[in-house]
């Protein structure tokens, strides 16, 4: 997995400009996080509050609220689905949101409604990368 600076960008993942990601498991449903950047220049994450299974959303809308040392506020989904299942570790270990975002610090698993048409208005491969580099600039 490259770094940019000392964020962790992983190359095989869709993400949003509000920093969260999806990747698309074999089974067809998909796993949603926050990105190594969020969570790393949020701060000491202290609440975290996830829609329960069954919750339908919306892309670019809440799935929950995150709240650090420096910012409060809303998750974006970066697809429209049914929430099937919360990660209930990072919910008793907040740590791993900054210590493994793209692994077992998870979020939800959505089960997506539209996942190839809007997978469109995600960012992903080369894109992805020069977004990703960009943020990362704009902190320095």
């Amino acid at each position: 997995m490259p770094r940019v600076g000392r964020f962790w960008f992983s190359p095989d993942l869709y993400y949003t400009p509000h920093h969260t990601w999806a990747k698309l498991r074999t089974d067809g449903l998909v796993v949603v996080g926050i990105d190594d950047f969020a969570s790393k220049t949020l701060g000491e994450i202290v609440n975290l509050s996830l829609s329960p299974v069954g919750t339908s959303v919306k892309q670019f809308e809440s799935l929950g609220e995150l709240e650090s040392m420096k910012w409060v506020g809303e998750i974006s989904s970066p697809l429209s689905g049914v929430i099937v299942e919360v990660n209930a570790e990072v919910m008793e270990n907040l740590s791993l949101l900054a210590n493994d975002p793209y692994g077992k610090g998870w979020l939800v698993v959505l089960e997506p409604s539209n996942f190839e048409g809007e997978t469109k208005n995600l960012l992903h491969g080369d894109r992805a990368f020069e977004w990703f580099k960009k943020e990362v600039e704009s902190t320095k």
